[in-house]
C-alpha cells in the first residue's frame, strides 16, 4: 500500500473475477475509477513503490518482471522547475 500527493491510497494484487490489479482507495476506501483497476501485465503481483513522480512500480511474482505504471499517481513532491517557478521548494502538489 503507497499514498500518492494527492492522498489516493494505492493497493496490489488479485481481484477475485478481475485478476492482477493496481487499484486507487479515497481515503474513506472507495475504489476510484475505474473500480476494477488497472492490469498492464501484472502476474502474480506482491508488492509496489510509488516514486516521486507519481510512477507506479510493481514486483510480479510469477514472472520476476518489474511493471511500471508511469504517471498513474500524482506526484509526491512539486517538480523542481515548477517549485522555482512558485516559490515552493519542498512543498507538496
Amino acid at each position: 500500500m503507497q499514498v500518492d500527493g494527492s492522498n489516493t491510497i494505492w493497493i496490489v494484487g488479485h481481484a477475485p473475477g478481475v485478476g492482477d490489479r493496481v487499484a486507487a482507495l479515497s481515503t474513506s476506501g472507495t475504489f476510484q475509477a475505474p473500480t476494477t483497476g488497472y492490469a498492464g501485465t501484472l502476474s502474480g503481483p506482491q508488492g509496489m513503490v510509488l516514486d516521486a513522480s507519481g510512477n507506479i512500480w510493481v514486483n510480479n511474482y510469477n514472472t520476476s518482471y518489474i511493471s511500471e505504471f508511469i504517471g498513474l499517481a500524482a506526484p509526491v513532491v512539486v517538480p523542481k522547475g515548477t517549485a522555482v517557478l512558485k516559490g515552493k521548494i519542498g512543498a507538496r502538489p
